[in-house]
Parts: structure tokens; C-alpha cells; sequence
């Protein structure tokens, strides 16, 4: 009987000391490992800005579906007008020179427009890069959304619909209403959308973004913007980052380096308004 309570109390220990043991290899296995592996298993964010020359590079970098969001500035990116007096940098040159002497932007603005508008109703388009044909049609054919953002104004509106059919140039926003007509509030000037195409009408473009997603409680996967104009391209990156867009690419497109391109030709009258 006595041999039989030691050996029950051996036992005990035994199974005391197995445990003690098990325990002490756990407290010893160190905690900054075990959460070193654990954010090794999560996919990390991809935030990217990307100069390119050629507009067929994004191409790689889209994941088909209506969850992923392309979007084009137009001028200088997706089309380019022959007449100087309809190139953006023509626009930015006038705007300096009125600046110059006194005139507020809109001051100025008022000034050349008329002869801006006239240059682009009659100017010949053309694509800024012979193969964004064939990427919008990969993209439509990958069921991605595809619209536009561009600086211009509504007074553009018609024009710029004409241009983009002479250029065989289509965007494929979606449906359910993605394909209506929105006038949106909360910058400096009004915000227009219109057969896929935002008019940020001079905001910036990662604000005007913004608000045109919430108009339309939208949050894609994946984002893919594309401008000549690093300034915009940092300004909608920035927006990726503060709502929380996961994976986002945002590309400068150089192709057109208009450095050095058209000076203001002359600074243009006031419009006679009858």
C-alpha cells in the first residue's frame, strides 16, 4: 500500500513537471517573432506613383472586374489638339501673362476663353499615344470601369464629347448611375459628370474624386489613374491614401513633355457683351 503511494506521487510530479516545462518553452518563445509572422501573412497595401512614356504600360497592372476604377485626364494624356491656341499650355501661358498684370484667374480666365473655345470647336484631334485604341478596348474587354477626369469646365461639354468621338475614344463607366448626369458641391467651383467623363472645372482633382465617389457610394479595389500633370497625379494619390483605397497606381504620363511648348502668342482682348 505504501509502495503504491509513492508511486501515485511520483506520478504526479512527474505530470506537474512536464507542464511546468511545456509552459516555461511557451513564456520563452519571443513575442516579437510570433507578430513578425503574423503581418507577413497579410497582403500589403500597393501604393504606387509610376512616370511612363507609353499609355499601353497600365495595362499589366489591371485586375478585371467593375471593382477595379480607371481613370484618364484627357488633355495632353488621352487626346491633343493641332491648334495652339486650344493646348493647355497655351491656356496656362494666358493665365500667367493676366496674372502678370494684375487680373484674378477668373478675371482672366474671362478674357481668352472665347478665343480657347473657338480654337478647340474647329481644332483637329488627335490620340496623344497610337495605342490608346487598343487600351480601352482591353479594358472593356477586362469588365473594369473607365471614365475620365480632366480640369476642364462645363462650358466644355460639348466640345469635348465631339473630340473624344473624333479621336474613337469611348469611356465604359457601367451602369447603375454611372451613366447620369451629376452636379456636385463642396469646392470652390461645381463639380460635373457626364457620359463617364468628371468636369473638375479647375478644383483639384484628388478632392474632386472624393466627392464624386461619395455621390455615388463607391470604393473601388483597385484604383488607376493616369495624367500628364504630376501635380494631379500627387493630388489624387493622396486622396487613394485618405479614404482608404487599398491598392492604387498613379501614373505620369510623359509622353508630351510640353516644357518650353507655346508662350502666351498675344494677351487677347476683353469680349465685347452686348
Amino acid at each position: 500500500m505504501h509502495k503504491k503511494r509513492i508511486s501515485r506521487i511520483i506520478l504526479c510530479l512527474a505530470i506537474l513537471g512536464l507542464i511546468g516545462y511545456i509552459s516555461w518553452r511557451y513564456y520563452q518563445t519571443p513575442r516579437s517573432v510570433a507578430t513578425t509572422e503574423k503581418k507577413e501573412q497579410q497582403p500589403a497595401e500597393i501604393r504606387h506613383i509610376i512616370q511612363i512614356n507609353e499609355i499601353e504600360e497600365i495595362a499589366s497592372y489591371v485586375t478585371p472586374g467593375p471593382e477595379t476604377l480607371v481613370i484618364f485626364d484627357l488633355d495632353n494624356t488621352v487626346i491633343w489638339p493641332e491648334e495652339p491656341e486650344a493646348r493647355d499650355e497655351w491656356f496656362a501661358g494666358q493665365l500667367s501673362a493676366y496674372k502678370k498684370v494684375g487680373l484674378t484667374p477668373d478675371e482672366a480666365i474671362k478674357r481668352f476663353l472665347p478665343t480657347h473655345l473657338k480654337a478647340h470647336a474647329t481644332s483637329k484631334i488627335y490620340n496623344v499615344d497610337k495605342d490608346t485604341p487598343w487600351l480601352f478596348t482591353f479594358l472593356k474587354e477586362n469588365n473594369v470601369r473607365v471614365i475620365a477626369l480632366t480640369a476642364r469646365s462645363i462650358a466644355f461639354i460639348g466640345i469635348t464629347k465631339k473630340q473624344l468621338k473624333k479621336a474613337d475614344i469611348k469611356f465604359s463607366p457601367g451602369k447603375n448611375g454611372w451613366n447620369e448626369y451629376y452636379e456636385i458641391d463642396g469646392l470652390k467651383k461645381p463639380i460635373f459628370y457626364t457620359n463617364g467623363i468628371i468636369f473638375a472645372g479647375g478644383n483639384p482633382k484628388g478632392p474632386t474624386l472624393e466627392l464624386f465617389l461619395q455621390k455615388l457610394a463607391f470604393k473601388p479595389k483597385e484604383l488607376i489613374f493616369v495624367d500628364d500633370s504630376r501635380q494631379h497625379v500627387e493630388s489624387v494619390a493622396e486622396t487613394a491614401k485618405k479614404i482608404g483605397i487599398e491598392k492604387y497606381f498613379c501614373f505620369w504620363f510623359t509622353k508630351m513633355d510640353t516644357s518650353g511648348a507655346d508662350k502666351p502668342i498675344s494677351l487677347q482682348p476683353a469680349p465685347t457683351i452686348a
